[in-house]
């Protein structure tokens, strides 16, 4: 396996883990809390990350090895969210269908040969999507959840200290 490819699949493992692993350290009224208005609570992202993975990431990836060349649509979360309300769901069962759903597509990543990497789907807006394309956004995508998470903590714990 290309190195470069071993490093992006590791990295999307490793960050995957820390957002998992940031949110089961975290009480229910923290997770609940949003840290102002019109942001997100740590739960919330935890929802988010969970309906990504499983709804874009992970979908798509199939999609791309398996029937190679497909056309996917729009994810709309705030869509998905009404018809899929999260709000009876445990944080700690979130969290268990975001890491499993995370680990399948490392799997798939990791097991995909160089040719299975550039299969690509047709996204509307985005246009040719390759597994590999997607790998990179779901990093990034990832790394920004995972800043947002650190920061809903932080404004947390700094309410919570402000006399």
């Amino acid at each position: 396996m290309e190195i470069k490819r071993k490093q992006l699949i590791d990295r999307l493992e490793a960050v995957g883990k820390e957002f998992a692993q940031y949110l089961a350290d975290m009480s229910a009224a923290e997770a609940n809390a949003a840290p102002a208005p019109e942001q997100w609570s740590a739960r919330h992202l935890a929802i988010h990350m969970r309906d990504t993975e499983q709804q874009v990431f992970l979908l798509r990836t199939e999609r791309a090895l398996y029937d190679e060349h497909s056309t996917v649509g729009m994810f709309v979360q705030e869509e998905w969210e009404r018809e899929h309300p999260s709000d009876h769901e445990a944080l700690e069962k979130i969290i268990a269908d975001f890491r499993a759903a995370r680990r399948k597509l490392i799997r798939l990543l990791r097991n995909a040969s160089k040719r299975e990497w550039e299969n690509w789907v047709a996204h509307p807006k985005l246009g040719k999507l390759s597994v590999g394309v997607m790998a990179v956004f779901n990093y990034s995508h990832s790394l920004d959840h995972l800043a947002q998470l650190i920061d809903v903590h932080e404004k947390t714990l700094l309410k919570r200290l402000n006399p």
